[in-house]
Protein backbone atom coordinates (compact mmCIF):
# COMPACT_ATOMS: atom_id res chain seq x y z
CA UNK A 1 0.00 0.00 0.00
CA UNK A 2 1.48 3.39 -1.28
CA UNK A 3 1.81 5.90 1.65
CA UNK A 4 0.65 9.98 0.65
CA UNK A 5 1.32 12.63 2.96
CA UNK A 6 -0.19 15.74 2.88
CA UNK A 7 0.14 19.10 4.47
CA UNK A 8 -3.21 21.57 5.22
CA UNK A 9 -2.43 25.18 4.24
CA UNK A 10 0.81 25.46 2.16
CA UNK A 11 3.60 27.96 3.43
CA UNK A 12 1.96 27.90 7.08
CA UNK A 13 4.75 25.79 8.23
CA UNK A 14 7.46 23.57 6.96
CA UNK A 15 5.96 19.79 6.38
CA UNK A 16 7.53 16.81 5.60
CA UNK A 17 5.47 16.66 2.17
CA UNK A 18 4.75 16.99 -1.12
CA UNK A 19 1.32 17.75 -1.71
CA UNK A 20 -1.08 20.16 0.31
CA UNK A 21 -4.88 21.25 0.07
CA UNK A 22 -5.08 24.82 0.31
CA UNK A 23 -3.30 27.78 -0.40
CA UNK A 24 -1.48 29.67 2.33
CA UNK A 25 -4.91 31.74 3.25
CA UNK A 26 -8.61 30.51 3.25
CA UNK A 27 -11.92 31.43 5.18
CA UNK A 28 -12.73 29.33 7.77
CA UNK A 29 -16.42 30.34 7.59
CA UNK A 30 -17.00 28.50 4.21
CA UNK A 31 -17.07 25.05 5.45
CA UNK A 32 -19.06 23.71 2.41
CA UNK A 33 -16.54 25.12 -0.01
CA UNK A 34 -13.64 23.99 1.86
CA UNK A 35 -15.22 20.52 2.00
CA UNK A 36 -15.77 20.53 -1.96
CA UNK A 37 -12.16 21.72 -2.36
CA UNK A 38 -10.99 18.64 -0.16
CA UNK A 39 -12.66 16.31 -2.09
CA UNK A 40 -11.53 17.58 -5.18
CA UNK A 41 -7.85 17.78 -4.38
CA UNK A 42 -7.34 14.12 -2.73
CA UNK A 43 -8.55 13.03 -6.20
CA UNK A 44 -6.43 15.10 -8.00
CA UNK A 45 -3.35 14.05 -5.88
CA UNK A 46 -4.33 10.13 -5.97
CA UNK A 47 -4.22 11.00 -9.45
CA UNK A 48 -1.00 12.76 -9.62
CA UNK A 49 0.68 9.65 -7.65
CA UNK A 50 -0.98 6.74 -9.55
CA UNK A 51 -2.77 5.05 -6.68
CA UNK A 52 -4.74 2.31 -7.51
CA UNK A 53 -8.51 2.23 -6.77
CA UNK A 54 -9.28 -0.56 -4.67
CA UNK A 55 -12.97 -0.89 -4.45
CA UNK A 56 -15.86 1.66 -4.62
CA UNK A 57 -17.88 3.18 -1.90
CA UNK A 58 -21.41 4.73 -1.95
CA UNK A 59 -22.36 7.53 -0.48
CA UNK A 60 -26.02 7.35 0.41
CA UNK A 61 -28.34 10.47 -0.84
CA UNK A 62 -31.36 11.55 1.63
CA UNK A 63 -34.78 10.99 0.31
CA UNK A 64 -35.93 13.47 -1.15
CA UNK A 65 -34.62 13.06 -4.62
CA UNK A 66 -30.73 13.06 -4.21
CA UNK A 67 -29.32 10.72 -6.02
CA UNK A 68 -26.88 8.01 -4.36
CA UNK A 69 -22.78 8.84 -4.92
CA UNK A 70 -20.51 5.98 -6.08
CA UNK A 71 -16.77 7.05 -5.22
CA UNK A 72 -13.38 5.97 -5.77
CA UNK A 73 -11.55 3.91 -2.37
CA UNK A 74 -8.07 4.59 -3.38
CA UNK A 75 -5.47 1.92 -1.58
CA UNK A 76 -3.02 3.95 -0.18
CA UNK A 77 -2.43 5.19 3.51
CA UNK A 78 -3.08 9.14 3.69
CA UNK A 79 -1.09 10.79 6.60
CA UNK A 80 -2.35 14.64 7.15
CA UNK A 81 0.03 16.59 8.79
CA UNK A 82 -2.64 19.05 10.87
CA UNK A 83 -1.14 22.59 11.72
CA UNK A 84 -3.93 24.50 13.03
CA UNK A 85 -6.87 25.45 11.37
CA UNK A 86 -9.44 22.58 12.72
CA UNK A 87 -12.31 23.70 9.92
CA UNK A 88 -9.67 23.10 7.48
CA UNK A 89 -8.39 19.48 9.14
CA UNK A 90 -11.68 18.68 9.80
CA UNK A 91 -12.94 19.29 5.89
CA UNK A 92 -9.33 16.97 4.72
CA UNK A 93 -10.09 14.19 7.19
CA UNK A 94 -14.16 13.70 5.94
CA UNK A 95 -13.20 13.94 2.68
CA UNK A 96 -10.00 11.67 3.18
CA UNK A 97 -11.98 8.98 4.87
CA UNK A 98 -14.39 8.35 1.78
CA UNK A 99 -11.37 8.01 -0.87
CA UNK A 100 -8.85 6.59 1.13
CA UNK A 101 -8.52 3.03 2.58
CA UNK A 102 -6.13 4.46 6.09
CA UNK A 103 -6.31 7.82 7.12
CA UNK A 104 -4.16 8.99 9.95
CA UNK A 105 -3.71 12.75 11.40
CA UNK A 106 -0.19 13.37 11.95
CA UNK A 107 0.03 15.77 14.58
CA UNK A 108 3.49 17.85 16.07
CA UNK A 109 5.02 16.67 19.67
CA UNK A 110 7.84 19.65 20.42
CA UNK A 111 9.43 18.00 23.24
CA UNK A 112 10.80 15.54 20.42
CA UNK A 113 10.59 17.85 17.53
CA UNK A 114 8.64 15.12 15.79
CA UNK A 115 4.95 13.46 15.19
CA UNK A 116 2.96 11.30 16.51
CA UNK A 117 0.37 9.54 14.94
CA UNK A 118 -4.13 9.55 15.64
CA UNK A 119 -5.61 6.71 13.50
CA UNK A 120 -8.98 7.76 12.24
Amino acid sequence: MKLIKIGICEGRHPLPVNHYIFPQEINPLEVEKLERISTKRLVEIANQEKIEIKNTSVILGNQVGYHDITIAVYDAKLLVYATGLTVAVLAVVKAAKHLFKEVVVMHYDRDSNSYYEQKI
